[in-house]
């Protein structure tokens, strides 16, 4: 394998690039969302799930700081809004679905399998979904992890 330009990025100032594990989310300076790949669960984002090996624009998502993604994806806005697209924990949405519940709350996320870990503004850590141990929960909304409640997470 050669390392090659991603033509279709050349417009973007791409800051950061997330991997799930059947495609991509890349993060541009501009607080846009790209993604390309296998879209299986509607990760993609794009309102289908057709694959799409190109990086292609997330409609009606922006001002975005953090993506992540595993199975589906996630993206927090510079406004602390979370959005989750795909099939996980929420349901399924084939596009950026806004978890007004937790508006203002979060400012990280690592998406895994089947849960999240968040980081909240006073940098505590939650998780979300189901984590297949004695820490996971499977409530609708993230939840502190109780082991942590003491520590900072940064």
């Amino acid at each position: 394998m050669v390392p090659t330009n991603i033509k279709a990025l050349n417009e973007f100032q791409i800051q950061k690039i997330n991997c799930g594990k059947f495609h991509s989310l890349f993060l541009s300076a501009f607080g846009q969302v790209l993604s390309c790949g296998m879209n299986n669960f509607g990760q993609l984002g794009t309102g289908c799930k057709s694959n799409y090996f190109t990086p292609t624009l997330i409609e009606n998502l922006s001002d975005v700081a953090e993506i992540s993604s595993w199975h589906y994806s996630a993206a927090i806005t510079k406004r602390n809004e979370l959005y989750v697209w795909g099939t996980g924990i929420f349901g399924e949405s084939l596009k950026p679905k806004k978890i007004t519940q937790c508006d203002g709350l979060f400012k990280k996320i690592a998406v895994g399998g089947s849960f999240s870990v968040l980081v909240d503004n006073q940098n505590k850590g939650y998780l979300w979904g189901n984590s297949g141990n004695s820490y996971g929960m499977t409530s609708g909304l993230p939840a502190p992890i109780s082991t942590l409640e003491s520590k900072e997470v940064t």
